[in-house]
């Protein structure tokens, strides 16, 4: 299927308020995919992906217009030689908001799902049915009904269950979202974290659900199967149990 397919059947048999997300890892030494746009007004990664979803703009991004200190460590856009302090304040705006001190706060983001410095040059954020690319992962904004529907799908094609989801702290859209599906090759479901619900206003009803590449053809031939027993957003079909009278545990016997 080609993406603008794809994007569609996600779309139609979702029953998404908005389009699905391509994130691409761009190498270091390879020229950014065509048709994105490059911003010289700093947001964060959420940002970018909440824009790109709902309206439906394609984005270059560079670790000169990625603002946000957790997104860069996940997707090692920094230098750690020359960053020490892009570092040292991630530690001290963790420390008394998720970690007690310095060193559990090392640890906490030492913990995060991330690719190693110096391996990605930017990364390509758009809509999937506008992206000129082969994504590394497709994420989608969702409500917790949408996402259950789509994990179902997955895992009716392959019989993968239970699915293995992660959280942390924070980072969760960038690092256990992007990163974990993206990098990693793992199906990701998070909540967004307070950087993507106070900078990139996704709502408290939302969830971020991402699928690898490697799982995008299962999910696709799931969604076709299942989509003719099961249309969304109907139930599975099942037989209504008998009404038995409620008897206490309590209640004497023979009352």
């Amino acid at each position: 299927m080609s993406n603008a397919e794809m994007a569609g059947a996600l779309e139609e048999r979702l029953r998404l308020d908005s389009a699905p997300v391509a994130i691409k890892m761009v190498p270091e030494g390879q020229e950014p995919p065509d048709g994105l746009l490059e911003r010289s007004k700093v947001l964060t990664f959420c940002q970018f992906v909440v824009a790109a979803a709902t309206g439906r703009y394609p984005f270059w991004v560079t670790r000169e217009n990625l603002g946000c200190q957790n997104a860069r460590i996940a997707f090692g856009m920094y230098d750690p030689e020359r960053d020490v302090a892009l570092v040292e304040r991630a530690v001290k705006n963790t420390v008394g908001v998720y970690a007690p001190d310095a060193e559990s706060a090392r640890k906490l983001i030492a913990s995060k799902p991330a690719i190693p410095p110096g391996q990605v040059a930017g990364l390509a954020v758009a809509p999937l049915a506008r992206a000129f690319f082969e994504p590394d992962a497709v994420m989608m904004l969702v409500v917790p009904w949408q996402a259950y529907f789509a994990m179902d799908d997955y895992m009716y094609a392959t019989g993968d269950a239970p699915l293995l989801l992660e959280a942390g702290t924070n980072s969760l859209v960038c690092a256990y979202c992007a990163v974990r599906a993206g990098h990693l090759g793992k199906i990701s479901l998070t909540t967004a974290c307070s950087g993507g619900r106070n900078y990139a206003g996704i709502e408290r009803t939302q969830l971020t659900l991402a699928f690898p590449a490697s799982k995008l053809e299962a999910l696709m031939a799931g969604m076709r199967e299942r989509s003719r027993r099961v249309p969304y957003p109907g139930m599975i079909a099942m037989p209504a149990p008998t009404p038995i009278p409620p008897k206490h545990i309590l209640t004497p016997e023979g009352e």
